[in-house]
């Protein structure tokens, strides 16, 4: 199988079915935890809304590679994701970046323009919650907790990779001329003594807001994650999402990333990022346990599946780059240092 080309077969979409539901949404319920047999409910759940495939695209469904990963992050995230900055890449219907913002100090999720608006819907209908309403309260205090924290620190933000090259360079560098400028005006001390100097403010904050090119997630995140995003050979693609990786993931980040083994564009991604004189990161790969397998609910064709965990090589002793290694290890199937090879 050549590298750059994607292997033909099902995918598991029924065709006919996405386009007789055109401009229709569906809403999907995911549940974690124990399940209770007399209510036929799970413990927790999540919710999301996938919108038509014809209408958006790929990203508009939940997939396979998403549970699974998401489920990761439900077992681990108090060890793992606590008090941490993290962003989801390529999130389509947000639910790994939804989970993480529970535990997250900071929790960007993001994808294209077409879908934010239905990432910040997925985002909120998890969030929300009424106690005076039986179907919207929360079953526990501990589920509530997770809500008001999702609330507060989860954010939706568009972030086009391809804008890596310029737009989001000049954004970062605005952001810290402002923040430079604000720390400089708390030093001094300055006081607006009169109407015509809080007016005079007013209208700089108006001009320094219409400078503004795009609204970026915070840099020196803790952990980055991603399902399924170097799932084809697009060089391009895998070019501008490594240099994503690198401005935003902290020097002692992680990036992890969830790929089924039938995907042309991890041998690319890996080669790349792991080159000395490219990023220089280290690479470590982990089969799926099975306890994260089955009952998904998409009609997806059966794949197996490999976490990928990546940082930079200065930090291979880092605690919680081997924290999560740890978490991954199965007596199945150990960890490995990954040197993936073309295949042709």
């Amino acid at each position: 199988m050549l590298n750059n080309r994607e292997r033909i077969g099902d995918t598991g979409i029924n065709w006919l079915e996405a386009a007789l539901g055109i401009g229709k949404n569906r809403r999907k319920t995911i549940g974690f935890g124990a399940y209770n047999k007399k209510t036929k409910e799970y413990e927790d759940s999540f919710y999301i809304r996938e919108l038509s495939i014809i209408n958006g695209g790929i990203g508009c469904a939940l997939w396979d590679a998403a549970i699974i990963l998401t489920r990761y992050i439900y077992e681990f995230g108090e060890l793992i994701f606590s008090n941490k900055k993290v962003i989801e890449l390529g999130a389509g219907v947000g639910l790994c970046g939804i989970c993480a913002s529970r535990f997250a100090s900071e929790c960007y999720i993001t994808d294209v323009s077409h879908l934010v608006e239905n990432l910040e819907y997925n985002l909120s209908i998890n969030y929300n919650y009424d106690e005076e309403d039986d179907f919207m309260k929360c079953k526990d205090s501990k589920i509530k907790k997770y809500k008001d924290h999702m609330k507060s620190h989860g954010k939706v933000l568009e972030l086009d990779w391809y804008k890596i090259y310029k737009e989001i360079p000049e954004a970062l560098r605005k952001r810290e001329l402002k923040e430079e400028e604000e720390l400089k005006k708390q030093l001094s001390n300055e006081l607006l003594e009169n109407e015509e100097e809080k007016e005079l403010k007013n209208d700089n904050n108006k001009k320094e807001k219409d400078e503004e090119i795009l609204e970026v997630p915070s840099k020196d995140c803790d952990i980055i994650i991603g399902s399924e995003l170097t799932y084809n050979g697009d060089h391009g693609l895998i070019e501008a999402l490594m240099k994503v990786i690198d401005t935003f993931l902290s020097e002692t980040g992680i990036f992890l990333e969830i790929l089924s083994d039938d995907r042309d564009g991890v041998s690319y991604f890996v080669n790349e990022i792991t080159k000395p004189e490219r990023y220089g990161y280290i690479c470590k790969s982990f089969k799926v346990h099975d306890r994260y397998m089955g009952n998904f609910g998409t009609n997806q064709r059966p794949e197996t599946y490999k976490f990928y965990v990546l940082t930079r090589s200065s930090n291979a002793n880092n605690e919680l780059f081997l924290k999560m290694c740890e978490t991954m290890s199965t007596k199945s199937d150990d960890s490995v240092s990954v040197q993936v090879d073309q295949k042709q």
